[in-house]
């Protein structure tokens, strides 16, 4: 079994031994840039697999219904719906129920209703970062509105 282990901007990652639970703080940015998939021994003894992620910001798990649109060079297409499964201040991963047509570089107009106490709606433009199967990563490029101070109101713990 391995463990996904999230560090910080600048590098920093805390790993807690699955059998024991002692936690360690270690700087994975020098052990990222070489192998993100490592092996870990702890002082009780046990091994096990690491496998880093750096990231740039806090990525929250959800279960968000939204929708989405392709933007097309002369139109836009029509609304598809989608489930947000992960989002953070820079971009989201979702789902479609039904297969697309989208593929890395498209642009897309994305609408997500948030489970706030005000029930905000995140509206903005996004690039396709990567697509597996129904699955579709995008960076958001643009907001609209006050939809990027919602989004950073929601993300907070």
């Amino acid at each position: 079994m391995q463990m996904k282990v999230f560090a910080t901007q600048d590098g920093k990652a805390t790993i807690v031994c699955p059998q024991c639970g002692l936690t360690r703080r270690v700087d994975a940015s020098s052990i990222y840039k070489h192998n993100k998939n490592v092996t870990v021994r702890c002082s009780c003894g046990h091994s096990f697999r690491v496998s880093f992620e750096i990231r740039q910001a806090y990525r929250k798990s959800t279960f968000l219904f939204g929708q989405y649109r392709k933007i097309m060079d002369d139109s836009t297409g029509p609304f598809r719906q989608m489930t947000v499964l992960d989002i953070s201040q820079h971009g989201c991963r979702f789902k479609t129920p039904i297969a697309h047509n989208l593929q890395v570089n498209d642009l897309v107009h994305l609408e997500i209703p948030l489970t706030d106490a005000r029930k905000s709606i995140i509206k903005v433009t996004a690039q396709v970062r990567y697509v597996e199967s129904q699955t579709v990563g995008v960076a958001f490029v643009d907001f609209d509105g006050g939809s990027e101070k919602a989004l950073s109101f929601f993300l907070l713990p």
